[in-house]
């Protein structure tokens, strides 16, 4: 290091905040860590609207989310408000959760590994649901296949059912904790253009449960809105008649 270097770089630094002193100069303004956090482009809103056809009624769900991504790395939070309408129409059960990107690429065909914790609070209204907190644990994965543009999905969780809830593809208000066990495959015929197959079951801790697939089509015009439509067709259940179909379509946008 030559000899001059740190008193030139001293002297540099005293006559900066100098003239900041002397109202001759300005300094950099300081980084506000709170506005990166809370910065639109960490922000999405996504709506779903699914129609189950019951034996006796219908029922139709409106699910508004909106999700963000926390200033700890892989960590996004969201908050989930749920409408119901089957004659009457209330809120359902606010859904608070947090989910943790928790491997990326463990192995080749597995691109991540997340886990989710959700809290369902008492919010609602006309009997759509129960009057406790319900801890509902998840996890998720997906990845890739040696088959160019297929990819697979696949995920579960189990909620622990403190007071009931309202579950429409078991017809209604249950007290009983529920698993849902979920995958898929989607195809891309586009950039832009992803069709596939869902497969879901459900499961009450009664023993009651219901199995349903069908397809799926998801639409991307832009890198930050997308556009989604399924239709999930009961194929077998044990105590759970109700269910003769879903069909769901949903938005998102990404700020």
């Amino acid at each position: 290091m030559n000899s001059y270097t740190i008193p030139a770089a001293l002297a540099a630094t005293l006559s900066t905040a100098t003239l900041a002193q002397d109202g001759k100069g300005t300094a950099a303004p300081p980084v506000c860590n709170a506005c990166d956090a809370l910065s639109l482009s960490n922000f999405s809103f996504s709506q779903e609207i699914n129609f189950f056809n019951l034996q006796n009624t219908n029922v139709t769900q409106f699910l508004s989310t909106i999700e963000w991504q926390t200033p700890i790395q892989d960590l996004s939070a969201s908050l989930t408000l749920p409408v119901y309408t089957d004659g009457s129409t209330g809120t359902g059960m606010l859904d608070l959760g947090l989910s943790w990107v928790a491997l990326h690429k463990p192995v080749s065909f597995v691109d991540t590994l997340s886990l989710a914790l959700d809290l369902k609070l008492p919010t609602d209204s006309a009997g759509f649901g129960g009057d406790g907190v319900n801890p509902v644990l998840g996890t998720w994965t997906d990845g890739g296949t040696p088959v160019e543009g297929l990819h697979w999905n696949a995920g579960m969780n189990w909620e622990f059912n403190t007071d009931g809830d309202y579950i429409p593809v078991f017809g209604g208000f249950t007290t009983e904790d529920i698993a849902n066990v979920e995958g898929g495959l989607d195809y891309k015929l586009l950039d832009t253009l992803a069709v596939g197959a869902n497969y879901n079951f459900w499961y009450l801790d009664n023993g009651s449960n219901v199995n349903t697939i069908g397809p799926a089509l998801q639409w991307t015009p832009c890198s930050n809105a997308s556009l989604g439509f399924n239709c999930d067709i009961p194929f077998s259940n044990n105590n759970a008649p109700q269910l003769d179909l879903i069909v769901g379509f949903s938005a998102q946008i990404k700020f």
